[in-house]
């Protein structure tokens, strides 16, 4: 079975995990991103939108491991190799040679979340 693992001693709150790891990524995509918008999954990867009316945003990782990222006033493609994010949630690292990037889920979506927690009792 795939591992999330502890990215570094400095911040045990970081997980991460290899992108080789495909299975893995599609876990922790869906974990990061369920309740938020419209995750759409097929043979050649992964990718999540926002919906209407909320902050127009979205992110799609291949299984070859392009990303593109687009948030207001800013979009990104690059190859990465490791994702990594912290334990609540809030933020994704792509790690790529010579790259990372940081997609930091906006506060309008991150607060579906915590209305979907507390509609079920959580």
């Amino acid at each position: 079975m795939p591992q999330v693992s502890a990215s570094n001693a400095r911040d045990p709150n970081r997980l991460s995990v290899e992108f080789s790891d495909w299975h893995a990524v599609v876990r922790a995509f869906h974990d990061l991103f369920d309740g938020l918008g419209q995750i759409v999954q097929d043979e050649a990867g992964i990718s999540f939108a926002s919906s209407p009316p909320d902050v127009a945003t979205g992110l799609t990782l291949c299984r070859d491991g392009r990303l593109a990222a687009s948030m207001p006033l800013h979009g990104m493609q690059a190859t990465v190799h490791r994702i990594r994010w912290d334990e609540s949630r809030t933020w994704v690292e792509l790690v790529g040679d010579g790259l990372s990037y940081t997609y930091r889920i906006p506060g309008e979506l991150l607060r579906h979340r915590a209305a979907l927690s507390h509609a079920r009792g959580g």
